[in-house]
């Protein structure tokens, strides 16, 4: 008997021992927010995915995992499209893995938990179809589709996230309209081609949101667009003014958006300079190959720019840079290096803005938020059919933390398009 409990007992160690370095399967924890991590054996070791649940500015999906290694109790894989990497170690049981999450700015302690079907996280419950749509040569975009009846609806999310930034407040519209919701090039699930100006301009996005519409047999539609959307909204707006039913910019009609709104060379210092700096560096190298009449455009354009530059730099802080230039990275780089002009327009439009910003204590100086009301009322002058909304002390993903006032808001604005 005694040695029949031995066996059992090193029987039991064993099966321990070979559960704890087992890393396949699904785990969940949190930094701030929630993630879930899905790993799973191949012939050559491992392979796995990384998904950010309601983590502002993230992408829910398509977020490959490298670098997975289990040696001696420990832990280690790292994301490749936004930079992060994890080494933490086994628990006795093998049913969680302590350590820490590395980012470019922070390193925080985080702890693996192997989820079971009581207690996993629902990755994806929002009421939708999936779609993938050629919008170009080889591109692909995802498309999210809920369905519903009425006038259409597309929403663009802001930069670095997925169409699923949309997934709680997309079922709120589909008693009144057809919703969809599109994943831009480069992010999620869809694909990403070489970051390059030309594959990452407003324009062509926005011939790939015009893409997709087409492609769903949708000739006009209300367009809303979270933050860097909205310079997507502005050149359908500029350049397909028939594909628009109304636009609607959340916390996303600023200066990619809308060009030459800085009302004098002060606000210049607060307002533009990101968008000016590209713009012009295209035109100066554009005007010695250019026609004497596109030549005086560009040194028209170049002698309005200069000076407000000038004024810019004197408040510059450069940002930060990360040590390593992940591919996420670089198509950050390739749209914030790719602003074009667009002028204002008569289109109907539902502009909110969350100003001054809720942030961190002094990110609002009051010469700041000055020049930031001062664009909003040179963007209200330049779209004078306009509805502008102005929510003091909110965060920029302001769909999420006041939904409900933005879905009340969103609702009476396509009301009154109907009439």
């Amino acid at each position: 008997m005694i040695r029949i409990a031995i066996a059992a007992t090193w029987l039991a160690l064993a099966c321990m021992g070979a559960h704890a370095q087992d890393i396949s399967g699904t785990w969940q924890g949190r930094t701030t927010d929630q993630r879930v991590v899905k790993i799973t054996k191949t012939a050559g070791g491992y392979r796995g995915e990384i998904f950010y649940l309601g983590d502002e500015g993230a992408t829910l999906n398509g977020n490959p995992l490298t670098a997975i290694r289990v040696k001696d109790g420990t832990v280690h894989f790292e994301s490749v499209r936004r930079f992060g990497i994890f080494d933490g170690k086994f628990s006795p049981n093998g049913n969680s893995v302590a350590g820490t999450w590395r980012t470019t700015w922070s390193t925080k302690p985080f702890t693996l938990e192997r989820a079971t079907a009581k207690s996993a996280w629902p990755i994806d419950p929002s009421p939708h179809k999936i779609l993938f749509i050629t919008t170009d040569q080889n591109v692909k975009l995802e498309v999210l589709d809920w369905g519903g009846k009425g006038p259409p609806l597309v929403l663009l999310v802001g930069l670095n996230g997925t169409a699923h930034d949309f997934d709680s407040i997309a079922p709120k519209f589909t008693s009144k309209h057809r919703v969809i919701a599109i994943t831009r090039r480069g992010f999620g699930l869809s694909s990403a081609p070489p970051p390059t100006e030309e594959n990452y301009s407003p324009d062509r996005m926005a011939d790939d949101d015009l893409a997709v519409m087409t492609a769903l047999k949708i000739e006009r539609a209300v367009i809303a667009g979270h933050s860097i959307a909205g310079q997507e909204l502005s050149s359908i707006a500029t350049h397909h003014p028939k594909r628009v039913a109304g636009l609607v910019y959340l916390d996303s009609g600023y200066d990619y958006a809308f060009f030459h709104a800085a009302p004098d060379i002060d606000a210049a210092r607060w307002v533009g300079l990101d968008v000016f700096i590209p713009i012009l560096r295209r035109d100066l190298a554009a005007l010695p190959h250019a026609d004497p009449a596109t030549a005086k455009t560009l040194i028209a354009e170049i002698q309005l720019l200069l000076p407000r530059v000038q004024a810019g730099l004197k408040n510059y802080t450069a940002w930060p840079q990360p040590p390593v230039r992940l591919p996420e990275t670089l198509i950050d780089d390739a749209i914030h290096a790719s602003p074009r002009s667009y002028p204002g327009n008569p289109l109907p439009i539902l502009a909110i803005y969350a100003v001054p910003h809720k942030c961190d204590k002094d990110c609002n100086t009051p010469d700041q938020n000055a020049a930031v009301q001062a664009f909003i009322d040179a963007f209200a002058k330049g779209h004078p059919n306009a509805r502008i909304l102005r929510w003091p002390n909110t965060e920029h993903y302001l769909h999420h933390t006041r939904e409900a006032e933005v879905v009340r808001a969103m609702d009476a604005f396509m009301d009154g398009l109907a009439k």
